[in-house]
């Protein structure tokens, strides 16, 4: 008699009763993928970004770079700072023959 009760109490629940769940298993199964399938696809690319950003051999004036790189599910970014007393022009030079030999170019000449 009760598993009947029981039974019944469920099928008079509204629809929308069940909204919490489903959100729920939603949100499990989007963070699973992201953990099985998009996490690693962004580390192999945070490392490709690693071996090409250390193809591009820093200016002879510039300080020692420290690099930083790091990523997330859908993003990868490896960076640095440089300081040096070169010239823009200089710089500008330098890296338009370096980035050339490694098969970049620039999309934007913006002069700041």
């Amino acid at each position: 008699m009760e598993k009947l009760a029981a039974r019944q109490d469920l099928r008079k629940r509204p629809w929308y009763s069940w909204l919490p769940l489903t959100a729920l298993g939603v949100v499990g199964f989007v963070m699973f993928y992201n953990e099985l399938v998009r996490t690693p696809h962004a580390k192999m690319v945070e490392q490709q970004l690693e071996v090409e950003f250390n193809r591009i051999v820093p200016h002879r004036q510039a300080s020692t770079p420290h690099l930083r790189t790091s990523y997330k599910d859908t993003q990868a970014l490896v960076e640095t700072n440089y300081t040096t007393a070169a010239s823009f022009e200089d710089l500008r030079n330098y890296y338009d023959r370096e980035l050339t030999r490694n098969g970049w170019s620039f999309a934007v000449n913006v002069r700041s």
